[in-house]
């Protein structure tokens, strides 16, 4: 097993229960152990050492060895080769405006405003956002009901190993469940799993073990339908799942995605081709070329700088409201500071980011304003440029292969290899200033 220089906490407490309760030899075979939250709290509270909500967040001991955990009761858990994770796919369509009713006065002003899963839903609602995605109106008496910690209920299921096992059937009793919002119509029962984080997987669990514990409530039979949304920076982005079969966790499939938002769509070509008209310098930062592949990510982490005030260190970026690794959270954290952005600093032993003047500059900024800036900081660097220029003469299209020599033009010291990778962070990046047209 390899390991990584830097371990949070919980993979500090994790390798100690591993060795002090001589789990080793069980816990890498394919049958799954079980172990009590008793027993967990000896190290470390359990809720942080059970709560993985992205495969990112799971302790790299867990990734390794492709193991994950699940609460199978109130008091007990099981760690095993499970296939727990589904991945979101892109959502890479011009999001759609909604407005927020302005005669509310509780309701969140402006984008920086909603901080929580709570507010990003009741926002979502308010908007009619959620209406929409779901095809009910309001006169159809479209309700929020519960919302909360629940026991899940009594019930089997599969789940698809990742081991020589091909898949497990396990019993849940009154595991304990948190569900952040179900809305309920006179024809559908939708349950919502919210993040307020840029993030590329969830955990299945938390649609699946509400969509049991519904399921088991409704004697009329109404459609039960699981619904996961994503907020960021203004941005709304809401997922339709559905299970092929009741007893079976993996038959999650993804039935449709759509992007929505709170702000004004008003980027117009004519704001690009302003963007065109700049001098691209070169890059005197002294970061290496980035390798960063969504720039969602680089607002997402820049927007919970500003919003907390202050330096975060890797831990906390990395932390359960991120889906990112150690690497990752270096990447974008090194891809910002590319972009002059945010710096380093050490602080009791740790490394931490904070924004500087032209990083708080931006994020300050309302909506179409801080997206062009973001832009123009990205184009002011040649190789984004040039590579920007020709995806826009060739009609908005290019591939990787025709930003590699762009890359190999205006850049020294990468090598043929690294360029080829960096290749995807400068299509993803140039796409991201093409989807911001009206």
């Amino acid at each position: 097993m390899g390991t990584q220089c830097h371990q949070s906490l919980t993979e500090k407490k994790w390798l100690e229960l591993i060795e002090h309760e001589n789990l080793r030899s069980r816990l890498f075979g394919d049958e799954p152990i079980s172990l009590s939250s008793l027993k967990i709290n000896e190290y470390r509270e359990c809720r942080l050492m059970t709560k993985f909500d992205h495969s990112s967040n799971l302790p790299i001991i867990f990734r390794e060895n492709e193991l994950s955990i699940l609460p199978v009761s109130r008091y007990s858990f099981l760690v095993g080769k499970f296939d727990l994770y589904t991945k979101l796919p892109d959502c890479t369509e011009r999001p759609s405006y909604h407005e927020i009713p302005s005669n509310y006065v509780t309701l969140p002003a402006s984008p920086a405003e909603i901080t929580s899963e709570q507010t990003a839903i009741a926002c979502a609602f308010a908007s009619g956002i959620i209406h929409d995605f779901v095809g009910e109106e309001p006169s159809d008496m479209f309700l929020p009901t519960i919302s909360g910690r629940f026991g899940s209920g009594v019930f089997d299921f599969n789940i698809r190993g990742l081991g020589q096992q091909r898949s497990y059937l396990l019993h849940i009793d009154k595991a304990q469940i948190e569900i952040d919002a179900v809305y309920e119509s006179p024809r559908a029962i939708y349950i919502i799993e919210a993040k307020n984080h840029e993030c590329r997987d969830f955990n299945t669990r938390q649609l699946y073990f509400p969509y049991r514990y519904i399921s088991q409530k409704n004697n009329v039979k109404k459609a039960v339908i699981p619904l996961f949304l994503k907020y960021i920076n203004g941005s709304f982005f809401l997922y339709r799942f559905n299970f092929l079969e009741e007893g079976n966790l993996n038959s999650i499939y993804c039935e449709r995605a759509t992007a929505y938002t709170i702000c004004p769509l008003d980027i117009t070509i004519s704001d690009i081709n302003s963007l065109l008209s700049i001098q691209p310098r070169a890059n005197c930062s002294g970061i290496t070329f980035p390798q960063a592949d969504s720039f969602i990510r680089i607002e997402d982490m820049l927007q919970a700088l500003y919003e907390k005030g202050e330096e975060l260190t890797m831990d906390e970026i990395i932390a359960k409201n991120y889906d990112f690794t150690m690497r990752q959270a270096d990447y974008y954290a090194n891809a910002a500071a590319y972009l002059g952005l945010v710096s380093f600093q050490r602080k009791n032993g740790s490394k931490c980011v904070e924004l500087t003047k032209k990083g708080k500059r931006i994020a300050s900024l309302p909506f179409r304003e801080n997206k062009l800036e973001l832009a123009r900081s990205i184009l002011q660097d040649p190789v984004f440029f040039h590579a920007f220029r020709k995806y826009i003469n060739n009609g908005c299209h290019a591939s990787r292969e025709d930003v590699i020599p762009v890359i190999a033009q205006h850049t020294s010291n990468l090598s043929e290899e690294t360029i080829k990778r960096r290749a995807g962070t400068v299509m993803a990046w140039i796409k991201w200033i093409a989807s911001l047209v009206n």
